[in-house]
């Protein structure tokens, strides 16, 4: 769902927790900021930057309850794997121009 905010637009999506890999957002060249928090209180969720599936334990951990920001502007697509499966999901926020 695309909403606008001051400073452009962005959009927002979830990503259900689950034990394989799946892709956490396609590639967008467009995207200016890539912004996830992972709302599980108990699992960690790996990212890998690309198209390639996500493995856990390699990649970027995103622990329980906490929020990445991607620093190098990534617009490729960006895969991710949970430790487990507990109904949980990450909020994904692309930033727009």
């Amino acid at each position: 769902m695309a909403q606008t905010a001051r400073s452009g637009s962005f959009a927002e999506t979830q990503f259900a927790s689950a034990a394989t890999s799946a892709a956490v957002v396609a590639a967008n060249g467009k995207r200016v900021k890539l912004t996830i928090a992972n709302h599980s209180t108990t699992l960690t969720l790996y990212i890998r930057l690309g198209a390639t599936a996500a493995v856990v334990g390699q990649g970027v951990p995103i622990a329980p309850g906490q929020l990445y920001e991607e620093p190098t502007g990534w617009k490729g697509a960006v895969q991710g794997i949970w430790t487990g499966d507990d109904a949980a999901v990450a909020t994904v926020i692309e930033h727009l121009p």
